[in-house]
């Protein structure tokens, strides 16, 4: 009666606290696998994109947040710093960005969808950046395919140019509320 309610709840309880934790072990180890099946493109691309001297590597740590239970992220540079703090804007973007590629590149295989979808991606982003982007793309589009979106004149023409493999390029102008932008494709 109410002994045994308490002690069934208590089971519950019991139960649900050792699912929590084993959620969370596969959460981390998951996030293990895919951050290390993509240390090395992450590396390449973070480091081709901001061609940073300061950076002769960079890192992906995974570890589990004491506080949330949650996964918790640590970069590092070849010396166990911390960069995080020192990077620009465009850094971070940057990092973001080989981030993304990096793990849509390894999940080639394993993923369902064989495109990438990019919105303004160029964020903050030099022209030398920009242009290291596009290149990066065009590998990519090896293995998927990719759609940017950006205003960014520039990079447009950083992937008009750069993009070697075949290409749809749709221009969205004249926008107008009763019917939407005027559309037009380029080859």
């Amino acid at each position: 009666t109410q002994e045994k309610i308490r002690t069934d709840v208590s089971n519950l309880v019991r139960n649900v606290e050792k699912l929590s934790e084993i959620i969370k072990s596969c959460m981390l180890k998951e996030a293990e696998e895919k951050i290390s099946s993509a240390r090395i493109l992450i590396d390449s691309y973070f480091r081709r994109i901001t061609n940073n001297p300061a950076f002769q590597a960079f890192n992906i740590k995974v570890e589990e947040d004491k506080r949330t239970g949650g996964n918790f992220y640590i970069f590092e540079d070849q010396d166990g710093k911390r960069p995080i703090p020192i990077l620009s804007q465009g850094d971070l973007n940057s990092l973001a960005l080989s981030i993304f590629l990096g793990m849509s590149k390894t999940s080639a295989d394993s993923h369902p969808l064989g495109f990438v979808l990019m919105d303004d991606p160029s964020q903050s982003l030099d022209s030398q950046q920009k242009a290291r982007l596009v290149e990066i793309f065009n590998e990519l589009s090896d293995i998927k395919n990719i759609t940017v979106s950006t205003m960014d004149t520039e990079l447009q023409k950083f992937l008009k140019d750069g993009i070697t493999k075949v290409k749809t390029i749709y221009k969205f102008s004249d926008w107008a509320p009763d019917s939407g932008p005027r559309i037009s494709m380029e080859i």
